[in-house]
């Protein structure tokens, strides 16, 4: 019994082991917040709940933050009818007059708002650097988590996941 018993343990003791490592990281909750978006509305973590989210922290003075904007709008365009949500939070620190001029001149679609008193950066970890991108996946737990750049293509495919 015992010859039979000792690979079952170390099977289980394993298996464990590679849930753990292959698990993905920061299942950590996406924070109650309120925000309002440039259009008027009032933007919650609950109307984001039931689909996935891509999300940035940014500054119009942020150079890789406005690099990556091509790609927030071809993921939008491409995505949005199958239920992805992009959204683009503006740091406090930035002008509302610059983050409007921006977002004419970019023709922004997704959505876009300004973060006047930073309580929403502190909500999710104290953002602080831009851009600060993550993905929420439907159950409104952040699944992915990066300042700076990122590979667009490795988030596209999570996101295809989630859809």
């Amino acid at each position: 019994m015992k010859k039979f018993l000792a690979p079952v343990f170390a099977l289980i003791v394993l298996a464990s082991v590679a849930a753990v490592w292959l698990a993905p990281s920061g299942l950590e909750p996406m924070p109650a917040f309120n925000i309002q978006t440039l259009d008027g509305r009032t933007l919650s973590q609950e109307q984001l709940l039931g689909k996935p989210v891509f999300m940035t922290f940014w500054a119009t003075s942020c150079v890789t933050c406005v690099a990556e904007i091509p790609y927030l709008v071809d993921l939008h365009q491409r995505y949005r009818e199958r239920g992805l949500e992009v959204v683009g939070i503006a740091m406090d620190y930035d002008p509302i007059e610059q983050i409007r001029a921006m977002r004419q001149e970019r023709q922004l679609p997704y959505t876009i708002a300004h973060d006047v008193d930073g309580q929403v950066a502190n909500a999710f970890g104290k953002v602080r650097l831009t851009p600060t991108n993550l993905l929420i996946d439907p159950k409104g737990r952040i699944v992915f988590k990066n300042i700076g750049e990122i590979d667009f293509k490795r988030i596209e495919q999570q996101i295809v996941e989630m859809l």
